[in-house]
């Protein structure tokens, strides 16, 4: 796995083994980040960051500061490691690995302009359903953009009930890049 584009375009990154990291593809990443556009000063959280190549790559295309919350210590590890390839290409973003939870850890962290979210699968609803129905997680979020990697088409039903339960939320779109779906939401107030 790679960082696709801008500053440090080609680093190799290192990603955990084992079937808890599931990376975003290359190719969805690179749409993504492309119907996305300039990162330039903007502050990016990347939740259940794996390899962290979400955050990375937004380093990379200019975000000012990226925070990786990522529960695993091991995962956390391969984070700071690529974090520093990532640096050692000319990269000035301020970085830092948050080794937490994302429902203890997203309060550490000064409020985000996007936040990127590609949790496993199996804990996906379960994870989108309690941080949506958090009135802190809504305050921190304040008018951030919450881009949710979503599963297959199987759970759909379940997300679409979960934005009706929580109507502070607004989908900003639904987009399917490569052989990826992510969900563009947005906190927009009762």
């Amino acid at each position: 796995m790679q960082i696709i584009s801008g500053i440090a375009s080609g680093i190799q990154l290192s990603v955990p083994k084992g079937l808890s990291v599931r990376p975003t593809v290359g190719r969805s990443r690179k749409s993504l980040f492309d119907s996305i556009g300039s990162l330039s000063g903007c502050s990016v959280a990347d939740f259940f960051a794996g390899s962290g190549a979400l955050g990375l790559e937004a380093a990379s295309r200019g975000a000012e500061n990226v925070y990786f919350l990522e529960s695993d210590q091991r995962n956390c590890r391969i984070i700071s490691e690529n974090i520093a390839k990532v640096a050692k290409s000319g990269v000035t973003s301020e970085m830092k690995v948050i080794c937490s939870d994302v429902l203890y850890g997203y309060g550490r962290l000064p409020p985000a302009d996007m936040i990127f979210a590609d949790p496993p699968y199996d804990i996906t609803v379960d994870m989108l359903s309690r941080l949506l129905s958090d009135a802190k997680f809504a305050e921190w979020a304040g008018s951030a953009v919450l881009i949710w990697e979503l599963p297959d088409d199987s759970r759909a039903g379940e997300i679409n009930n979960l934005l009706l339960e929580n109507k502070g939320w607004k989908i900003l779109k639904k987009r399917r890049f490569g052989d990826a779906d992510f969900l563009f939401l947005k906190y927009v107030g009762l």
